[in-house]
């Protein structure tokens, strides 16, 4: 699954969508869609519903990250732990583990991090995002 992450981002990126510099390395026990999730909505939405659903909550993800960076800013922690809270269970509910645990990660320890740790966390986001993105349109949950 890490290699076709690593194949999935590489080809996005080849297609101009935003993608890391380097390998996105996902936590053991992350490397997955949680496939009853995923079933679960094309059961409950049909054949095309799947693809609304993410491309909205892609475009959910990616407004995230801009006002996470925009509370970084201004140094706002409480507006970006609600932004990173807000992600965490729609990825959450749509079975993507890894970036669901990322959101998490800055819901939990924003506070207590420092700046430029919070901000890598911040760019780490964004990556995971775009390679998540990428995954799912490889399984065909994305047109």
């Amino acid at each position: 699954m890490t290699q076709r992450l690593d194949q999935r981002t590489y080809e996005a990126g080849r297609a101009g969508i935003l993608v890391p510099q380097q390998r996105v390395a996902l936590p053991r026990g992350l490397r997955r869609i949680k496939r009853h999730a995923m079933l679960g909505v094309r059961e409950l939405m049909g054949a095309a519903g799947p693809s609304r659903l993410y491309a909205g909550f892609f475009v959910q993800a990616e407004d995230a990250a801009r006002r996470m960076r925009g509370a970084m800013r201004d140094d706002d922690l409480e507006a970006l732990r609600r932004s990173a809270h807000g992600i965490k269970g729609s990825a959450s509910n749509l079975g993507l583990t890894a970036l669901a645990a990322a959101a998490a990660a800055l819901e939990r320890d924003s506070a207590t991090m420092a700046a430029p740790a919070l901000a890598l966390a911040v760019q780490r986001f964004e990556e995971l995002t775009a390679a998540t993105r990428a995954l799912c349109r490889g399984e065909g949950l994305l047109s």
